[in-house]
This record gives structure tokens, sequence and C-alpha cells, in this order.
């Protein structure tokens, strides 16, 4: 087995949490286009905004069951307001 660097193994799980964080907004708001057709442009730059993973996974849940492109927008105000 390789030797690999402290730093190239920070980069690798640097790169796999990058990863994750893309699959899950790409997931989120392919949920909301499939179920509501376009999703506003405002939706989409909040959604590429979150960071935090756990936040994420909880929006792609809710877009699942949401009534309305609305209503998650609501939620995503409420998620950046802290």
């Amino acid at each position: 087995m390789p030797f690999r660097s402290q730093f190239e193994e920070i980069a690798q799980e640097k790169g796999i949490e990058r990863g994750t964080l893309r699959n899950q907004r790409e997931n989120t708001l392919e949920v909301l286009q499939v179920r509501f057709g376009e999703v506003p442009p405002e939706v989409v730059e909040a959604v590429n905004g979150i960071e935090d993973l756990p936040t994420l996974t909880q929006l792609f849940r809710e877009a699942i069951a949401i009534g309305s492109v609305a209503q998650f927008q609501e939620l995503l105000n409420e998620v950046r307001e802290g």
C-alpha cells in the first residue's frame, strides 16, 4: 500500500464531502423539479448555498413530501434565518 500524506488524506476527505454536498443539492432540486416543474432561481440559489449536509438531507426529505414550491421556499427562509 503506497504511503499517503496527511495532506492527501485530508484533500480526499474534503473532495468526498464536496461531492456529497453537491449530490444532495442536485437530488433536492431534482425532486422539486419533478414534482412541481420549474424551480425558481432563488430556490436553486438558496439550496446551492447550503454547506451543511444534515440540513440538506432534511430539505431533501421535505422536498419529497411538501405541498408546493412556495412552502419549500418558506422552509428555506426559516433555515437561512436560523
